[in-house]
């Protein structure tokens, strides 16, 4: 429901913008639904099933939104920045998600300082991808993360 409300301030600022979600069904889901409504922004947002095709969602975006208000490991931040985009996350994303393309916000913010922000940012530096390195993410290195841990755990 952030989002949504980000999303809202951001149109207010920036007219011919557009959001597409990604989810599941459900009461959730629903709830999104009725604040789009609400807004009177759905000829804005394209609500996609949650089977989607991501990696061709995300190669047609400028941007990543991801305001988690809790956050354990967000892999789907790691597949956002290998398809080049910047992403705006909320301070609840853990830090070691980010490869060189995330930008951290407080929630506490609130929706029109996020608005403000990614509209800064997208008059400074465009929409442009880049290419990073995600080689620390490869399954070899992994792999010797997870056996250096069992090594310590075993020399207890």
């Amino acid at each position: 429901l952030f989002l949504i409300e980000v999303f809202y301030e951001l149109l207010k600022m920036k007219e011919d913008s557009h959001l597409v979600m990604i989810g599941r069904s459900g009461e959730y889901l629903e709830k999104v639904h009725q604040r789009i409504q609400e807004l009177g922004i759905g000829d804005k947002i394209d609500i996609l099933p949650h089977d989607s095709y991501v990696p061709r969602e995300l190669s047609k975006a400028d941007y990543f939104i991801f305001p988690s208000s809790f956050e354990g490991f967000g892999n789907v931040m790691l597949e956002a920045q290998a398809a080049g985009l910047h992403c705006f996350a909320s301070t609840e994303v853990t830090k070691e998600v980010d490869c060189g393309l995330v930008s951290f916000l407080p929630l506490k913010k609130g929706a029109k300082e996020w608005a403000k922000f990614i509209l800064t940012f997208y008059e400074e530096k465009g929409t442009e991808k880049k290419d990073i390195d995600m080689s620390q993410f490869s399954e070899e290195v992994f792999a010797q993360k997870f056996l250096n841990l069992y090594k310590k755990s075993v020399k207890r």
